[in-house]
């Protein structure tokens, strides 16, 4: 049964019904019942994600320069590395020394181990998280430390590609200012950085967040499904688990095999409208009955509305 949601009128500042999702979201970290060790079809996948070269294109009028080739594993290999060499894996540092594969990319992986069939079409992201570091700070500087981490790794790139001798700081003002890529942060929260090919669509999209607990991450139970990596699991002397950041590992299964869409606690959404036209018509998910349909549309629809409305107010 789809949950209880609000039928019409403008929405105000929900909270959630019955607890605080900030102090109970992460428990599946330590659930047993949400996670499972990955086999090999599913290692095969993954693998084959993470190494699979993404163009880093040049923007429109800098067609003279020339792409950059860089794969999953190479970023997230590169940024825990970065993150380890400025002290932040020390004691006392806090520091969450993994990234997280999520999304379409996490689903397809999970749905291959298991050998779910008919899925739908191949990511074109990939989706990767990171936790900053306390010890790059409280301020919003803090997400422009990473993005450079990341433009580090793309300048080195581009410097032997043209086998330049001009300073790094020369070739990442280059990549910043002449390379397809966009930051957005949302709030205070997290920043979201995407770099790839803006004529395929294929990109890497990295969030960096500065909480590891709290916070909503996912959008559907069928698509709730994780892959933490460190750099031992990368290098393949440790086993990869996948998660389901709900309470069972096993529903999510289901629901991804009967291509259901469930949204646990829709009043949490955010952009709740949009993710849910991309459920329905990318990922072919139908919600569980009529009344479910109607609810969630009727909530994200009126959720988009009050948006816009408290937008409005502030210009």
């Amino acid at each position: 049964m789809c949950n209880e949601v609000a039928a019409s009128g403008p929405l105000k500042r929900h909270k959630t019904r019955g607890h605080d999702a900030s102090r109970t979201r992460d428990k599946w970290r330590k659930n047993a019942e949400s996670k499972r060790v990955l086999g090999e079809k599913g290692m095969k996948c993954l693998k084959g994600f993470l190494d699979e070269e993404i163009a880093v294109m040049p923007q429109a009028g800098n067609e003279n320069l020339p792409s950059i080739f860089v794969t999953p594993a190479e970023i997230i290999r590169y940024t825990l590395a970065s993150f380890a060499s400025k002290g932040c894996g020390r004691r006392g540092q806090a520091a969450p020394m993994f990234a997280e594969v999520y999304g379409s990319v996490a689903h397809r992986v999970v749905c291959t181990d298991v050998e779910i069939e008919n899925l739908p079409n191949p990511p074109t992201d990939f989706d990767v998280r990171f936790y900053i570091p306390k010890l790059f700070g409280c301020d919003m500087s803090c997400f422009d430390i990473c993005r450079n981490i990341i433009e580090e790794l793309l300048a080195m790139k581009l410097r032997l590609i043209l086998q330049a001798e001009d300073p790094s700081a020369c070739m990442i003002t280059l990549v910043r200012t002449k390379y397809f890529q966009k930051q957005v942060v949302v709030g205070n929260s997290f920043s979201l950085l995407s770099i790839g090919d803006f004529n395929s669509g294929k990109a890497i999209d990295i969030e960096f967040w500065r909480n590891l607990e709290g916070g909503r991450k996912y959008f559907d139970d069928a698509n709730s499904f994780v892959i933490p990596l460190n750099l031992e699991q990368l290098a393949g002397v440790m086993p990869v688990n996948a998660f389901t950041m709900t309470e069972s590992f096993q529903r999510a299964l289901d629901l991804a095999a009967a291509k259901t869409l469930v949204v646990d606690e829709p009043l949490n959404v955010l952009n709740g409208l949009t993710l849910y036209a991309h459920a329905l018509c990318h990922k072919i998910l139908l919600p569980e009955d009529i009344a479910c349909e109607d609810s969630y549309g009727t909530l994200f629809a009126d959720s988009f509305m009050d948006t816009c409305f408290m937008l409005q107010g502030r210009f």
